[in-house]
């Protein structure tokens, strides 16, 4: 979780005790990030960031996010605090009664559930011979065209019936899905226990590297585009979805979607969203391919190279011509 539960920290506190002791530090719009050079390994790009929101800390640098966690943590660490309650202190500028925060929360009934993997989950770098190992790679290398770097890159997991796809968001995990191996079967954490679905994320969202997000449907496309590609896993972008889209903060947003009617009526929809944050491109599988993104990599193409080439600029005059189904049959 962001923060212990016994810290009820206030946003303004937080942003003010970064901008004490950070002053030369870089906002990132309206996300809530604010970001600094990590004080504890000399980095000077500016790539740590504190989110004055959720109260978490994260390095944004590829395999350096060993000083990820809440802000808590952080401040006791960088003040070489012995005990937490100093830490929330500093923050708060406040002397610190815990029995009492634990008595506004529990007044408040504040709910806090963890996502967990689905039980048995075991992901491929680990040593093992069995069957049901055998099945998910085999689905996923042989029959997908994936290589063993993206099993690794997107912590892909399995269990005895299913391949796990985890949901990451700086770092942490927020959601999954898994599919069957034996047939077109999906699975979510059930909104009775956790209270989300799978409309609140975006696929892929921790493997955005550039100012560029491809937006595609499903997450099986997005892995074989790879990086900047999120799959949104459904018909339509929802709001939080749009959000997340925004806190990425890119400048080029390309909507790579399937190549059927529905696809198109999509983007219609998500133009609007997204159109006054952004440039915005799109682009479709050629017509040589089955139908998506994945049959594009399984007939031995770079999807990421296609899209990067045949994508085309969005305007009101691209999206009236959008309409045509004859344009549509020319990509």
């Amino acid at each position: 979780m962001a923060e212990r539960r016994r810290f009820k920290l206030n946003p303004n506190k937080v942003r003010a005790w970064v901008e004490r002791n950070f002053p030369d530090n870089k906002p990132r719009g309206g996300s809530g990030w604010i970001n600094i050079c990590n004080p504890f390994d000399g980095d000077s790009k500016y790539k740590f960031g504190i989110n004055t929101r959720s109260f978490w800390v994260h390095d944004f640098r590829p395999s350096h996010r060993r000083h990820d966690g809440p802000i808590i943590d952080f401040v006791q660490k960088y003040r070489g605090y012995s005990d937490e309650d100093r830490a929330f202190k500093e923050i708060m500028e406040t002397e610190f009664n815990p029995s009492l925060h634990l008595q506004q929360e529990e007044e408040e009934e504040i709910i806090e559930k963890e996502v967990e993997l689905p039980p048995g989950t075991k992901f491929f770098d680990e040593k093992n011979n069995s069957t049901a190992c055998k099945m998910a790679y085999n689905y996923l290398v042989n029959r997908r065209g994936f290589d063993e770097e993206m099993l690794e890159k997107y912590q892909i997991g399995y269990t005895a019936t299913n391949i796990v796809f985890p949901y990451f968001e700086f770092g942490v995990l927020v959601y999954w899905q898994t599919r069957s191996t034996t047939g077109k079967v999906f699975d979510f954490p059930k909104i009775e226990q956790f209270g989300v679905t799978k409309s609140e994320f975006l696929y892929g969202f921790d493997n955005v590297e550039s100012d560029t997000v491809i937006i595609m449907e499903a997450i099986i496309d997005a892995i074989s585009v790879g990086p900047d590609a999120v799959a949104m896993g459904g018909v339509d972008l929802s709001k939080r979805q749009v959000k997340k889209v925004r806190a990425l903060r890119p400048k080029k947003v390309i909507f790579a979607v399937d190549r059927d009617d529905a696809g198109v009526e999509r983007l219609r929809k998500s133009y609007d969203q997204l159109k006054s944050y952004a440039e915005l491109y799109y682009v479709a599988p050629p017509a040589y391919v089955a139908k998506d993104w994945n049959d594009l990599l399984k007939a031995g193409e770079n999807p990421r190279d296609y899209i990067d080439r045949e994508k085309i600029r969005l305007d009101l005059k691209t999206m009236i011509s959008l309409s045509n189904k004859t344009f549509r049959r020319s990509f």
